[in-house]
């Protein structure tokens, strides 16, 4: 897996993160006991996976490292630069429309995403001055303090009961474990633009290297340790 992914990675963990703020949390969470039942959308599994987010705790930690810490202002700055090109140099590669069209087909409502997620980023906090004592460590260590509050073995056996009786989400975890997603990742990698904006990553000192990790460790979750 080279740079090329990396740099969507980046937009990706962006775009991930924007959408669990984005997220508008319904009244009660819904118990991990989970009724047998194959009419989900995979809107509605996303939904229901991120009311195990605990969202003001992560709102909070995000919003400290948006205005102090110095590492995420520039990464926010190259993700805010960058990331039309991105989008476009990622239309161009053969087989992501088809990708977008199945999770659609999944009733994913990728166009009320959208509008939330760029209704946020519009209004995320301005960087206000470098202070250690509010946050500190760059992505790597905001990634890692969000892990440590979140509920993972509740939410792990909650993505298991999602796996067995949501035809929605095996779907989604099928696709993604298919030779056709393999392809389409090494059709990423391949993209000129792509590995031209990840030199351009690299040298702001984004950080690449975590950033390949998390996406590694993501991917590996979901089509085998969840599996």
């Amino acid at each position: 897996m080279n740079g090329a992914l990396v740099v969507v990675g980046m937009v990706v963990v962006s775009i991930l993160l924007a959408s669990i703020l984005a997220y508008e949390s319904r009244a009660t969470r819904r118990s991990t006991e989970m009724e047998v039942s194959t009419k989900n959308s995979l809107d509605e599994d996303l939904q229901d996976i991120l009311e195990f987010v605990p969202l003001k705790e992560v709102e909070k930690i995000i919003n400290d490292y948006l205005m102090y810490d110095k590492q995420i202002h520039e990464t926010v700055q190259f993700v805010d630069e960058m990331k039309n090109f991105v989008l476009e140099d990622l239309k161009r590669i053969p087989g992501i429309l088809n990708f977008m069209n199945y999770l659609q087909s999944q009733g994913l409502d990728m166009e009320n995403w959208s509008r939330k997620i760029k209704g946020f980023w519009m209004c995320k906090p301005n960087f206000v001055e470098s202070n250690q004592k509010m946050a500190s460590g760059g992505l790597t260590t905001m990634i890692n303090r969000i892990q440590k509050i979140l509920p993972k073995e509740e939410l792990h056996e909650y993505l298991r009961q999602k796996l067995r009786y949501s035809r929605s989400f095996r779907n989604f975890i099928i696709l993604i474990s298919s030779d056709h997603f393999v392809e389409l990742c090494e059709s990423v990698e391949k993209s000129v633009g792509l590995q031209r904006e990840y030199f351009w990553a690299t040298e702001a000192g984004i950080e690449t290297t975590f950033t390949l990790e998390l996406l590694k460790d993501l991917y590996v979750y979901l089509t085998e340790t969840l599996v």
